[in-house]
């Protein structure tokens, strides 16, 4: 991959969008299903944290095929805080 690909965030209406070279990240979860999640996990830590987990992956799967280069969550971080990918 020859060019590097520009990040951004923008705020509107107070959610924050994750844009590469001026296109939405449009990337989401049920928000039924997280809030259940949430209940299920509230008293175990472990569920919690295999929960967090699978979202992660999930993000991370969605985000590489949006840009068209696989990465790791630690390399979308970096690449947000630099705003290169």
């Amino acid at each position: 991959m020859g060019e590097e690909n520009r990040v951004t965030i923008h705020e509107i209406e107070g959610q924050r969008i994750l844009a590469v070279n001026n296109e939405a990240f449009d990337w989401g979860i049920d928000e039924e299903s997280f809030k259940k999640a949430q209940t299920i996990a509230k008293n175990d830590p472990e569920v919690k944290k295999n929960y967090i987990g699978s979202i992660q992956k999930y993000f991370v799967r969605c985000f590489s095929e949006f840009v068209g280069k696989e990465m790791t969550l630690k390399e979308i971080n970096e690449a947000i805080k630099r705003g290169y990918i």
